[in-house]
């Protein structure tokens, strides 16, 4: 099936109130749509063609709709009764694939999947002579070097939230931070107190060469720099009926959760078994940094959640995020269950 730039209206019983296509010129129509197709759920494979704009977003403003488009560094707007939609266009320094947006107070707030948020408005004064783009970027709020992928975007009065794709950096620090309205990072929970291994933090203050591109100070310094951070040597209990445990093996320091209530053990497993795939005992993921030590302390621990019938959590668990080790037979499994 052929992926167009396509916009489905439906109302909030599900009917199709309207749909079209937008082709290279920006010229909308409403022909030669497949009708044996329902579009509210047509899905694409998790690669292959976009579309000639690959739309990310939309909302409206007043009547119009306005569509983020990542190919142009754009926004399409469609206007009720045209049949062409029309550009707004940023006049930001260098080509950005924008992602998601928001319009708050007159102003545009955009992702890039380079890792930047975009703040782009009507300039005061436009001399269509001299502006070559119709909306001026008045600041970038994340830093040139970051490369994090920015996605979803929501703008209130004191903060600016966004989603980050790690697949340009390391998942271990997303979400610790937020950007305030100033453009600063600042912790996300700023009453939370977060529980370090000493030997984790020092890893990460003084990255090696394997892991200088994961391990990026600004991402978490202003943790301790606030004094949310606090330090630890091994096995701590927490409070009464919440322990980490140190398992090494997927970095240094790596430890997991286990929290006891109601007589069960339930263990969060963070990355020493991150799926449901990694239970078999020789599937150790690639950013391990001693493989050989997760093995070790991935036999020890499946052993004892098989014989304990403890509840493991997957930190990373797609299709199932939790189970109990179960044996029938020879043959061991994995008993999924809801979280």
């Amino acid at each position: 099936m052929p992926f167009m730039d396509m916009v489905v209206i439906i109302d909030h019983q599900g009917n199709v109130i309207d749909r079209f296509t937008i082709d290279q010129t920006l010229r909308i129509s409403r022909d030669n749509i497949d009708e044996t197709i329902d579009w509210r759920f047509a899905d694409k494979p998790w690669s292959g063609p976009t579309g000639l704009f690959h739309i990310n977003s939309v909302q409206t403003i007043g009547q119009d709709i306005y569509l983020t488009s990542r190919n142009l560094g754009a926004l399409i707007v469609v206007r009720p009764g045209e049949d062409h939609a029309s550009l707004r266009t940023l006049n930001y320094r260098t080509p950005t694939c924008v992602h998601d947006g928001d319009y708050v107070d007159g102003k545009f707030y955009l992702t890039s999947i380079d890792g930047k948020i975009l703040i782009a408005s009507q300039p005061k004064e436009f001399d269509s002579t001299r502006f070559r783009y119709d909306l001026q970027v008045d600041c970038v709020r994340l830093d040139e070097v970051q490369k994090n992928w920015c996605r979803g975007l929501a703008v209130t009065d004191e903060f600016i939230y966004t989603t980050i794709d790690g697949r340009y950096d390391s998942d271990l620090s997303f979400g610790l931070l937020q950007l305030d309205r100033a453009g600063n990072l600042v912790p996300t929970f700023p009453k939370a107190k977060y529980y370090v291994q000493s030997k984790c933090w020092e890893e990460a203050c003084n990255p090696n060469e394997r892991c200088h591109g994961v391990h990026r100070s600004e991402n978490f310094l202003p943790i301790e720099e606030r004094g949310q951070l606090e330090l630890l040597d091994g096995d701590t209990e927490i409070m009464p009926g919440l322990n980490v445990m140190v398992t090494d093996g997927h970095a240094l320091g790596h430890q997991m959760v286990m929290f006891n209530h109601g007589g069960e053990r339930v263990v969060f497993l963070g990355d020493i078994v991150p799926t449901p795939h990694h239970l078999n005992l020789v599937a150790i993921s690639a950013f391990d940094s001693s493989p050989e030590v997760t093995l070790e302390a991935k036999r020890d621990l499946l052993n004892q959640a098989e014989r304990q019938g403890w509840p493991l959590v997957f930190s990373h668990g797609h299709d199932v995020k939790a189970g109990y080790l179960e044996r029938r037979g020879e043959m061991g499994y994995l008993r999924p269950v809801d979280i």
